[in-house]
């Protein structure tokens, strides 16, 4: 608690005590009225000090014990201020919250309703980044009976902020496929390959082909039976992001806030893919690791399954640790039953790292459909690809950025002999670029 003079109590003094300096100057026989003059100022000031000090003890603020916010889009945090009696008071309120939470002013002047014990405050504020946040503290104050004094007390709160990711870019981008159309006049999508799955067996039937025979069910029941099948329409599509060191590369500025990495897009092509994914009628699931795996989500559909997979994941950071893929792979192997699509979102620019990718992934590669995609450097390319260079420190620059091409386009073919496909995506069309290979393959029925 702590009292603070105010504007009006700099300008009494003022009053007071420069014309008792000019009168103690020129008229030394004034001494006494002087004196009665600034004592009574300082008795002022200890009475309306005293009837401040204390004064907001009774006072309590609470605020939600989550508050869900978006990243880059103002939102509000909701304060309840308890006063001890109905009474009118201007206040001054203050909140302690995380830098990156911006706020357009840093206290707020309300006047409490004189009928009602409590009052409801919204708090505007733009969080800059996802996360979760901690609110601890926060402060008020108000202004002695007479405005000599401000009382000023910090009262703690307890109440989490969850700042999720933005995907709104994304799904503008991809705004036909999440439009609600009526069957009626839309094309046909058309179904390549036999993307088949048993539905039942029944009798033969005159022209029914001999490789759908069930030979063992005919023996049994001693008459032909037919298997029958139907399109393979729900399948089970995850997500694997790689949150290690390297995901913490810088791409640039987004949403006008601070400068956005690589884990960054690859958490909302994550989620955009998801609502993707629901769409078409598939179970999507979600993986995240970097030595070890630290989340999974098993794959279903549903707004609860999706909402999840958003609680899941809009708290990961970028780790201090390289990629273990062994055991990712070893920890997919045992808990993944069923062939799935598997999307990995990593970075395998560095040699070794691809290198220990390419070694490990036969330990799933034969039964789960894998895609492997790199967020692409703009500047990695063919040394002869570009514009002349200018200067000769550019010409060592252009070599490395060669070397590095030259090593991803040799783990590509590695990683194809395997049946595992690598793409290097552009950070701002990765979302649009993912969903594009997913309904690919769902047309082609390559799952």
């Amino acid at each position: 608690m702590t009292l603070v003079p105010t504007n009006r109590a700099i300008i009494a003094m003022a009053t007071v005590l420069l014309p008792s300096a000019a009168l103690l100057t020129y008229a030394p026989g004034s001494r006494v009225a002087v004196s009665a003059a600034i004592l009574l100022l300082l008795i002022m000031f200890l009475v309306d000090g005293l009837r401040a000090y204390g004064s907001l003890d009774s006072f309590r603020i609470a605020v939600p014990e989550t508050t869900r916010m978006t990243r880059g889009n103002e939102s509000s945090i909701e304060l309840t201020i308890e006063q001890p009696a109905a009474e009118a008071r201007v206040l001054r309120l203050g909140l302690s919250v995380h830098p990156t939470i911006r706020s357009a002013q840093d206290t707020l002047l309300i006047r409490t309703p004189g009928d009602a014990p409590k009052a409801l405050v919204p708090w505007a504020c733009t969080p800059g980044e996802r996360g979760n946040f901690r609110l601890e503290r926060a402060h008020i104050g108000a202004r002695s009976p007479w405005g000599l004094w401000e009382h000023h007390r910090t009262v703690p709160i307890t109440g989490t902020l969850r700042v999720y990711p933005n995907v709104q870019r994304e799904r503008k981008n991809l705004a036909a496929i999440f439009l609600n159309r009526n069957p009626v006049g839309v094309h046909a999508r058309r179904f390549l390959g036999k993307g088949r799955e048993f539905e039942q067996l029944r009798e033969y039937v005159p022209g029914d082909s001999f490789e759908d025979i069930h030979w063992k069910a005919t023996a049994r029941r001693s008459k032909p039976i037919t298997k029958t099948y139907q399109v393979e329409r729900t399948q089970e599509i995850y997500v694997v992001i790689d949150s290690s060191r390297l995901s913490a590369t810088k791409l640039g500025d987004e949403l006008g806030g601070p400068v956005t990495t690589n884990l960054e897009r690859c958490i909302n092509a994550a989620l955009v893919l998801g609502l993707v994914a629901e769409k078409q009628g598939d179970l999507f699931g979600l993986i995240t690791f970097d030595t070890k795996v630290h989340r999974f989500l098993k794959a279903r559909n549903g707004r609860s399954h999706y909402d999840m997979c958003r609680d899941a994941i809009y708290a990961v950071e970028p780790s201090a640790h390289h990629p273990d893929f062994a055991e990712l792979f070893s920890y997919i192997r045992l808990n993944l039953r069923k062939r799935a699509l598997l999307i990995i979102l990593t970075n395998l620019s560095d040699p070794l790292i691809a290198e220990s990718f390419a070694e490990s992934v036969d330990l799933v590669a034969r039964k789960h459909l894998i895609l492997v995609n790199t967020i692409a450097d703009p500047d990695v390319r063919p040394v002869f690809s570009a514009d002349p260079v200018a200067s000769a420190n550019e010409i060592y620059a252009r070599m490395s950025h060669h070397f590095e091409w030259t090593n991803l386009q040799m783990i590509r073919r590695q990683l194809q002999l395997r049946n595992v496909s690598m793409e290097s995506l552009s950070h701002e069309t990765l979302s649009a670029e993912l969903v594009s290979q997913y309904l690919s393959l769902k047309q082609r029925q390559v799952l």
